[in-house]
């Protein structure tokens, strides 16, 4: 049971610290995956690419506005993760029973799979207030001289929630959640059992330096973990992202998002923040595992 707790709090520990360094992407990523939605061509965007979208925010909401949407994210990733990575090793030792040096590969895309399901699951509420947070405004009401919609920033997590509740009701708390199972599966296979396959695979490579569990075998592998993961994940990742941000029911089912998007902006669409995704998910794997490896080591536990 001690063993199980410190992995819980390891796990949410260094996911919590990633997340914090890594938000900044996270905000510019949702911003770039929400511009021109259905529309085939955006003639002024005004995040024109992941820099000039930062600086966009800086000057018009300040550096903090970079940091939009933090207290979901801290919490979203310190309960999604406890749970993903908590739970990943004593469901891969339930999975497969023998030596942990000789755990097959579909033990482990198994165990992460479910861990990562599990998890988002849970936290899709934070995921949905992290979402609008990030996507900067929100309409409050019409203009009586212009009939437009009147914005103004969204300002805590505690608001944006009791908003979904008040207009979808308590259901809405979970939507676009098939859709974060999705993500959180195949991301729990590409990046928590990538990582792992990885690290081994460079270990029985014959590689000097990775021999031993280093930080330049932590670091390539987590690097290598993350560019497969986000391209894997980023057309899923968009379609949540897009869902998850209305207020109303926009698209009638996954199907309907998947063929609205590539009928209007083709498959690109599918890939928008890729850059910025991989600039927050690159190091942000890299810091998790990094983070994470150490706090198991000051833990007394075993290396993943």
């Amino acid at each position: 049971m001690e063993t199980q707790l410190k992995q819980f709090a390891t796990a949410g520990a260094s996911a919590a610290c990633a997340s914090l360094v890594t938000n900044p992407m996270d905000v510019i990523k949702v911003r770039l995956q929400l511009q021109g939605e259905l529309q085939r061509r955006v003639a002024d965007p005004k995040y024109n690419g992941t820099m000039r979208g930062i600086w966009r925010i800086v000057t018009q909401e300040g550096v903090l506005g970079l940091w939009k949407g933090y207290g979901p994210a801290l919490l979203r990733a310190s309960s999604y993760s406890s749970l993903r990575l908590g739970l990943y090793e004593p469901v891969k030792s339930v999975v497969y029973r023998g030596p942990k040096e000789h755990t097959p590969m579909w033990a482990k895309f198994t165990a992460a799979a479910f861990t990562g399901s599990l998890a988002a699951l849970v936290s899709n509420p934070l995921e949905i207030a992290k979402v609008k947070l990030q996507s900067s405004e929100a309409p409050v009401g019409v203009s009586a001289s212009s009939g437009e919609a009147v914005l103004a920033p969204r300002r805590s997590t505690y608001g944006v929630l009791s908003e979904v509740v008040r207009t979808r009701g308590v259901s809405g708390l979970w939507v676009g959640a098939t859709l974060s199972i999705q993500r959180a599966a195949v991301l729990g296979v590409t990046q928590l059992a990538g990582y792992d396959v990885v690290k081994n695979l460079m270990r029985k490579g014959g590689f000097g330096w990775a021999q031993n569990d280093t930080v330049q075998l932590q670091f390539i592998a987590s690097m290598i973990t993350g560019l497969i993961t986000v391209t894997v994940t980023s057309p899923i990742d968009v379609m949540k992202t897009r869902v998850q941000s209305h207020d109303s029911a926009r698209y009638s089912g996954i199907s309907d998002i998947f063929v609205q998007t590539v009928r209007t902006e083709g498959v690109r669409g599918l890939f928008k923040g890729w850059f910025p995704n991989y600039i927050r998910l690159g190091p942000h794997t890299v810091l998790l595992f990094l983070i994470y490896e150490r706090l198991r080591a000051a833990a007394g536990l075993s290396a993943l």
